[in-house]
């Protein structure tokens, strides 16, 4: 699918009632590496904040994931351009849907959103019924990066959004900056790392790592086995 048909089809339920934001450039990439500069139009849309309890429609398809994830950002968009004076780019690229707000090399607001190849795949509920979290690498402007997880439960009709999770209380983390960085769910387990301060750590850069796994239960993830490792290793 390309990009522009992309952004037309995250934008399709809300074009009829928008209010046009601003023009943005986003990048293709041809075989070459060699980019590709086309413009389009990102409307800002007065929708409220989405609640974690208040979405009960089922989304047929991983294409629909991706639209429900980008509108949640929507208000945090607006606010955003109402604030600074920034350009808004968005770009497809690298596995992942990227929006960024950005002035001289500056971000301050910065989501890149897995595409559907890389969401994360898997029974959480052991209802014999497969789940999904789509991942979004997420900085709002500080030193500070996390991940967002929306988790969608897999229903007979397809999948119904459950809640947002953040990587400082997915894992109900035990220390202050203590971050879990979600990676695969294996045996009905969600698996990846725990990155945590040490005494003497500056809070930028955590030098203690884990191999964490988590249990979905209630609502909830519960630590339930941990290992320690290095940064650079993946799960």
């Amino acid at each position: 699918m390309n990009l522009k048909l992309l952004i037309l089809l995250l934008l399709a339920p809300v074009l009829s009632f928008s209010q046009k934001l601003k023009t943005i450039v986003s990048e293709e990439f041809n075989s070459d590496g060699k980019a590709l500069q086309n413009q389009y139009t990102i409307y800002a849309t007065p929708i409220p904040v989405l609640s974690d309890t208040s979405i009960k429609n089922i989304i047929a398809n991983e294409d629909s994931m991706l639209s429900f994830v980008f509108n949640y950002y929507q208000p945090d968009l607006q606010k955003t351009q109402n604030e600074v004076d920034a350009d808004l780019k968005i770009t497809k690229e690298d596995g992942y849907l990227k929006i960024n707000y950005s002035r001289e090399g500056f971000s301050y607001f910065s989501r890149n959103i897995s595409l559907p190849n890389g969401f994360i795949k898997g029974d959480l509920n052991r209802d014999h019924l497969n789940d999904i979290l789509v991942t979004v690498w997420a900085t709002g402007g500080t030193h500070a990066i996390w991940v967002d997880a929306f988790l969608f439960l897999g229903t007979k009709g397809g999948y119904q959004f459950y809640k947002k999770y953040d990587s400082y209380t997915i894992g109900s983390a035990k220390s202050y900056y203590a971050k879990f960085y979600p990676s695969r769910i294996k045996d009905g387990y969600l698996i990846g790392k725990m990155s945590m301060l040490a005494k003497n750590d500056p809070g930028c850069c955590p030098s203690l790592f884990y191999r964490t796994t988590l249990k979905f239960n209630n609502g909830k993830f519960k630590i339930v086995s941990e290992k320690k490792c290095n940064e650079a290793n993946n799960f």
